[in-house]
């Protein structure tokens, strides 16, 4: 439940801050207005989010993807340098394009959802796209039809065991 505190502004006035407890149990704020209705409706839009799984930190809200990716996120993620090189090139191919100019806050799990489900070809598991390639790909070589070539000589046939003498011999 949220509740108002009241506090004295740098001009004398009365200020109401909106407080609320995160889902760390931490005491956060939704901001401070000048009336407590204000304040009021501040504090029970942010419990509202929160119960939505929609708040994080205020200003973090206000952020940009990329600026969120390249100087928060990524350089604290500890991963190995090849999966590094994978995350980055993914990351910068296929989310900041789309992504990138929009705030945090702009964020919602249909965005990420259509990333993930316009990269994979029906009847592809999420984790098998990442080795195919969409027909439609000017890269896509088929797979051809032809039989495999015969193969013939002393390396085939109930002999073919090294060192097992040739037949006849």
């Amino acid at each position: 439940m949220a509740w108002i505190r009241k506090r004295t502004g740098v001009d004398g006035r009365p200020q109401y801050q909106a407080c609320y407890r995160d889902g760390r149990d931490q005491i956060a704020t939704a901001g401070t207005f000048t009336s407590k209705k204000d304040a009021a409706k501040a504090g029970h839009e942010a419990e509202v989010l929160l119960r939505q799984g929609r708040m994080g930190a205020a200003q973090l809200g206000r952020r940009t993807f990329t600026f969120y990716v390249n100087e928060i996120w990524f350089p604290n993620h500890v991963l190995e340098p090849s999966t590094r090189e994978g995350y980055r090139y993914t990351i910068d191919k296929h989310l900041m394009p789309q992504l990138g100019p929009l705030t945090m806050s702009n964020i919602f799990p249909p965005h990420t959802r259509y990333r993930v489900t316009a990269r994979v070809p029906p009847g592809v598991s999420p984790r098998g796209s990442r080795h195919t390639t969409p027909a439609s790909h000017p890269n896509h070589n088929p797979p051809t039809t032809a039989a495999a070539p015969e193969l013939r000589g002393h390396l085939t046939g109930p002999d073919s065991r090294r060192g097992a003498a040739p037949a006849g011999a």
